[in-house]
């Protein structure tokens, strides 16, 4: 099912769709979207035909791949277990293939396929989560052995000049929280935040690590002073995932204990969400993804899908598509209105139409919220208000108007 305009569709099943009627395949577990091809996903899982691409537009199955026609590595009951996947930036597709010496494996965009080793480390292992950041390397998780990263050298396709490396929970070699690595993200500061069954930590200098010294990469774990008493933000919680919005805060999805929005340096809690205080159905949460055009965050749950409209999304550079909703707001309205499609970070003035300054803020990505109130917390008069708003790193700004009725 994929959920596009407010509508659910449904790839059809294995008796409408000829490929998949062909072969045996279930248990779907990852899911990508090819960028240089936004109809194009690829499915992921344990089965016999563990992997397959999808014709979104149309539903259906355009090819599928087993053993006979690329390199995996069967599981003992014969299946092929890929326990995640996903496109990079030139539409190639890097494959976790669990329990083979050569786990990670790659469908090159010009349809060919290559495998790479890891070293001993991820050798016959049970793979996890596969992440591809914005340096271009490659990150796996491994059950109860760490995090390995992998950076490809001049070519994706050739291992002579590749560099690995191995994080796990030694003094020296990543001091990570744990060795079973939940979770994997990376933000635009290009820190690597990773998580745990034991809480979770960041990897700041994650492109130096592969040529750094032993004890030199480890990870950081931010602390916090409550009362006196210092501890590691989000303690020892059991971490299932974690993404970056467009105000460059993170989202942490938890194993019982709902989720938690943490502030960009991840110094401070902005928001948790558990079922006592939100709509959530269920404080286990398995993942969470981001529309970052409108930042709305998708919440699954042991019990179900839920969203929740967030307030930060991508910056629009050319401020070319510009909204202020509601406009106008009218007496019954009691929530926040909302400015989005500026550029990341900006300084954002809410003034009368005389430029008296009512409200000062500072968007998250580019978004912007104002409750209508002063800055005193008084609701401001009837009127109408300019919006002004001017970027703290680039060049731009964008002057627009709501009307507000009290």
């Amino acid at each position: 099912m994929y959920f596009e305009e407010e509508e659910w569709t449904g790839i059809k099943n294995g008796y409408e769709n000829s490929l998949w009627k062909a072969v045996r395949t279930w248990d779907k577990t990852s899911v990508s979207i090819n960028p240089k091809n936004t109809n194009q996903v690829a499915l992921g899982g344990f089965s016999l035909t563990p992997l397959s691409l999808i014709d979104k537009e149309n539903g259906i199955v355009t090819d599928t791949f087993s053993t006979s026609n690329a390199p995996f590595t069967r599981f003992i009951n014969g299946s092929v277990f890929l326990s995640s996947l996903t496109y990079d930036d030139n539409g190639n597709l890097w494959v976790a293939n669990a329990y083979s010496i050569q786990p990670l494996k790659l469908l090159s965009a010009d349809g060919q396929w290559y495998s790479f080793s890891l070293g001993s480390a991820a050798s016959n292992k049970q793979t996890k989560k596969l992440f591809y950041d914005y340096n271009g390397n490659v990150w796996m998780s491994v059950a109860n052995t760490g995090l390995i990263g992998y950076k490809p050298g001049s070519s994706v396709t050739s291992s002579s000049d590749d560099k690995t490396i191995l994080l796990n929970s030694g003094e020296f070699t990543g001091n990570l929280p744990s060795n079973n690595v939940t979770a994997i993200a990376m933000d635009f500061d290009e820190e690597l935040w990773i998580g745990t069954d034991n809480g979770f930590g960041i990897l700041y200098n994650s492109e130096n690590a592969f040529d750094a010294s032993t004890g030199s990469y480890n990870v950081q774990r931010p602390k916090i002073d409550v009362n006196g008493e210092v501890d590691y933000i989000l303690g020892s919680l059991s971490i299932t995932d974690i993404e970056v919005d467009g105000g460059n805060r993170k989202w942490f999805g938890t194993a019982n204990s709902g989720v938690i929005l943490l502030s960009d340096d991840g110094l401070s809690i902005v928001k948790h969400y558990t079922m006592d205080n939100s709509p959530l159905v269920s404080n286990s949460i398995l993942d969470i993804e981001i529309d970052h055009k409108t930042g709305e965050v998708f919440i699954v749950t042991d019990k179900g899908l839920m969203s929740y409209r967030g307030d930060a999304t991508y910056e629009d550079a050319e401020y070319s598509d510009v909204k202020i909703f509601p406009n106008p707001a009218r007496p019954d309205f009691d929530g926040l209105i909302t400015i989005q499609g500026i550029r990341f970070n900006s300084d954002v003035k809410i003034t009368d139409v005389a430029g008296n300054v009512v409200y000062m803020t500072t968007s998250n990505g580019g978004t912007a919220t104002w409750d209508g109130k002063t800055t005193t917390g008084e609701k401001v008069a009837s009127g109408v208000y300019l919006i002004w708003t001017a970027s703290n790193i680039n060049k731009g700004r964008f002057v627009g108007k709501v009307v507000v009725a009290n």
